[in-house]
């Protein structure tokens, strides 16, 4: 900036001295023909915002669980089988007409008839029948099996659909937005013509 400054007045420096061959130059001082003044232009700035990594990326060893489903299915209890009983004879009573005592005869003095003394008859006794009580088998003893059936329930069977697995897993980088002051224009400083009302005379 000061190069281009001494530059321009370096141009300036004929003037003068055209002036002076022209006879703009009285009262023992120069006549001023031009009239300039510096003008600063500041440094123009932007806010940018970049991108700066606050944690790099990383790898990561990871297990993932195996994954089971469920279904329904019918297991056995209790097997079947046959189980023997036995049971009991029945008896029961009758009752029937026994002979106690068989038929007989015997002689049975009946005493004086017609005056012919004692007499003898010969009697005859029927049988002695009794009602007696008889226990008679009904039904004799008897094994009867018995099936007893199989027993099942359902029950909620798991089952593998994908095993265990180890699985790396990338991180990306973590970025935060810093914002930071960015030079867009270097400010300049040059000459601007000042009008001739700031010229004096002697």
């Amino acid at each position: 900036m000061k190069l281009r400054f001494l530059a321009l007045a370096a141009a300036l420096l004929p003037l003068s001295f055209e002036a002076q061959a022209f006879g703009l130059h009285d009262c023992g001082h120069g006549q001023t023909v031009e009239c300039y003044r510096k003008v600063h232009s500041p440094d123009l700035y932007t806010t940018r915002y970049k991108p700066v990594m606050v944690k790099p990326g990383w790898w990561e060893t990871k297990t993932v669980p195996a994954v089971y489903g469920h279904h329904q299915k019918r297991v056995l209890v209790t097997p079947g089988q046959t189980v023997w009983h036995t049971r009991p004879a029945q008896w029961g009573v009758i009752h029937e007409q026994r002979e106690v005592r068989p038929g007989y005869f015997a002689w049975a003095n009946k005493g004086g008839w017609h005056h012919h003394g004692d007499v003898l008859c010969k009697e005859y006794h029927p049988p002695e029948v009794a009602s007696v009580e008889r226990k008679v088998l009904v039904a004799p003893e008897k094994r009867v099996a018995q099936h007893v059936p199989a027993k099942y329930e359902w029950i909620n069977q798991p089952y593998l659909i994908r095993p265990a697995q180890t699985v790396r897993v990338y991180h990306p980088p973590v970025y935060e937005h810093v914002a930071e002051r960015v030079l867009v224009k270097q400010g300049t400083t040059h000459l601007v013509p000042v009008e001739k009302t700031c010229m004096k005379g002697c």
